[in-house]
């Protein structure tokens, strides 16, 4: 069963730390390795601004977390993620839940699904 505090207090402190990272719930430890794409979040939100919320969302699906902390306003972005293991495979799921990228863990780096949206 799911601990919330010991997850948000382990979330906290990845974040004191990392200003991006992979979190799996069900082990409880940091994710390495795969490549990431973030759920739709809500139908009128871009992003999940809400650790609590996110949780939630993560446990009744693939148990995984995204953050990513914005140096400039250090603010933080949650998403509640898929790992996969196949490129294509990410970018298909990734198009269906409407997002513009996926993050490759493997080479630690964002992966635009349309070229014209690093300029936006």
């Amino acid at each position: 069963m799911l601990d919330m505090r010991s997850t948000l207090e382990r979330m906290t402190e990845l974040l004191h730390r990392k200003e991006r990272f992979m979190y799996d719930l069900r082990g409880e430890c940091q994710v390495y390795e795969g490549i990431a794409c973030a759920y739709h979040a809500t139908p009128d939100a871009e992003h999940f601004k809400d650790l609590l919320k996110v949780v939630a969302h993560a446990a009744a699906h693939d148990g995984i977390i995204g953050a990513c902390k914005d140096p400039a306003s250090n603010s933080v972005q949650y998403d509640s993620c898929r790992l996969f293991t196949d490129l294509a495979n990410a970018k298909r799921f990734a198009q269906e839940q409407g997002q513009r990228s996926i993050f490759d863990l493997y080479r630690n780096e964002e992966v635009w699904l349309v070229e014209m949206d690093k300029v936006k």
